[in-house]
């Protein structure tokens, strides 16, 4: 499995150029034409999947576009910097031949990108969050749905808004409210700290995930004052991926939590019974 094959068709938007001139000839060729799967979410098996791809072959008029084509095993020859071709690209999940990932790929001007997508690049990921409505609610599952739905558009700076906003108000603002709750809590020096010190300060509160890496605060922040649309639409899926772990860590302690109380209430009936 190819990194980049995976970055290009599960993470990357659509009209997200990708320049030949960044990659060889050999892997522009592999990539629109890759025999190698993808990790990817079935929306239809509702779980992680491997994907295979469904062999394509390009259709050409001519037979050769000089010195900067390339030759595939079938005789095939693209020159990745001249022609334009438009290319359907398919894979089907291992469990079931019948779901199938749709691409159009446009080849023009030494660029590649994807220009139609099926399922599309939000459908698959706001499918994978869903384990994470439970403890998002409504409110804050809608806004990390909007997130993914901005970056499948191309928008990211939009989209890292609603990330800061779960980061700074779903996860860190609860963290404060409870760190006040202690006895020796000193709110004038905590608002005098830099927002890395006072992570540092609620690490007791907070998912020890974010506290290893306080950087993410700093990044989305960065991204929305600083950086630029492309800037934020390839650090998104890091983002994104990172941002995952941390509410997986919210998820499993909260149902570690749950757990307990439910054998201590069945302890607590056992023996009440043997009194």
């Amino acid at each position: 499995m190819s990194e980049l094959d995976n970055k290009f068709y599960v993470n990357d938007g659509l009209y997200d150029p990708l320049a030949v001139k960044g990659l060889t000839k050999e892997e522009a060729f592999k990539l629109v034409y890759t025999t190698e799967s993808i990790d990817c979410y079935c929306v239809d098996c509702k779980q992680n999947s491997v994907f295979t791809p469904i062999t394509n072959w390009p259709t050409v008029n001519r037979p050769n576009f000089g010195i900067t084509s390339v030759t595939n095993a079938a005789g095939w020859n693209i020159d990745f910097d001249q022609d334009s071709l438009l290319i359907e690209k398919r894979f089907q999940c291992s469990r079931n031949l019948k779901h199938q990932l749709i691409y159009n790929i446009l080849i023009a001007n030494g660029c590649i990108q994807k220009i139609g997508q099926f399922p599309s690049v939000a459908d698959l990921n706001v499918e994978s969050i869903k384990q994470f409505k439970g403890i998002l609610g409504s409110e804050y599952f809608k806004e990390y749905s909007k997130a993914i739905g901005l970056f499948s558009h191309g928008v990211g700076i939009g989209s890292f808004v609603y990330l800061r906003r779960i980061v700074e108000n779903f996860i860190i603002t609860p963290a404060l409210d409870d760190a006040r709750k202690t006895p020796d809590w000193d709110e004038a020096e905590y608002q005098k700290k830099r927002m890395k010190e006072r992570i540092d300060a609620l690490k007791d509160n907070l998912p020890q995930y974010l506290v290893s890496n306080k950087t993410l605060y700093s990044i989305l922040s960065k991204g929305i004052h600083n950086l630029s649309e492309n800037e934020c639409l390839e650090y998104f899926p890091v983002i994104q991926s990172v941002l995952d772990l941390i509410l997986t860590e919210m998820k499993d302690k909260l149902e570690i939590e749950n757990k307990k109380k439910e054998m201590q209430i069945k302890l607590a009936s056992i023996a009440g019974k043997m009194a």
